[in-house]
């Protein structure tokens, strides 16, 4: 089925914005503790409540009905495990039309229990093990996997990228923050980008300027949900 009606599927232009946001990853696992799932559906969870706020805010109808499709690049182990992870495209509706914040990761966990029950998805620790300190790489695995799907099948693609939780150095110096900038397909307004890193979660936001100029309030909202 084609992708529902949305704001963020526009022709877009040469010009871009980006945003960024920063969660503790404590925060995350005491929901997921306290609600079930798993920390990316949490993670899903608090977009899914910030596109609903910014959709508000924009004046657009919300119903209960209401969804916004993102593809979601998983990482998956391939059969031969000296081959490393390979990446994977999901379509996930995200319930925006939903209220209350706890059914809405109760769907999106039930949603995402069958792309785990689809491929084995390749858990943190063992992604960082197989590749490394790599999510630029496997970000941009997750955009051409993307290009094989029609843009009319999904909004926006949402890619979560596990990395390292111990601090990195260069030369010296402490790498601080790291926020991850997805492109953006043809047609497509907006992108998000998450990768955590010494125990705190980097949202990047790239937005087309025209269409979505106002991505500083959804990177707001993001930390607010």
């Amino acid at each position: 089925l084609a992708a529902p009606h949305s704001p963020l599927n526009v022709p877009i232009g040469r010009q871009r914005r980006v945003a960024v946001a920063r969660l503790d990853l404590e925060d995350l696992k005491r929901v997921r503790n306290v609600d079930g799932g798993t920390v990316n559906d949490v993670l899903l969870g608090v977009v899914t409540g910030a596109l609903r706020e910014w959709l508000l805010s924009r004046g657009q109808p919300v119903v209960s009905s209401t969804s916004v499709r993102a593809l979601v690049p998983i990482s998956v182990q391939g059969d031969d495990l000296e081959d490393g992870p390979k990446v994977s495209s999901f379509l996930v509706d995200l319930p925006v039309g939903e209220p209350n914040p706890r059914v809405r990761l109760a769907r999106i966990s039930y949603a995402m229990r069958g792309v785990a029950a689809h491929g084995q998805a390749v858990g943190a620790d063992s992604l960082i093990a197989l590749t490394g300190f790599a999510p630029p790489t496997l970000h941009a695995l997750g955009v051409r996997a993307a290009r094989g799907l029609s843009r009319r099948l999904f909004n926006l693609i949402v890619t979560n990228v596990p990395g390292p939780q111990v601090s990195l150095y260069a030369a010296g110096s402490r790498m601080l923050e790291v926020f991850p900038v997805v492109p953006l397909a043809r047609g497509q307004g907006l992108s998000i980008g998450m990768t955590s890193y010494a125990g705190r979660v980097f949202f990047g936001l790239n937005a087309d300027q025209d269409s979505v100029g106002d991505v500083e309030v959804l990177a707001e909202l993001i930390e607010q949900e």
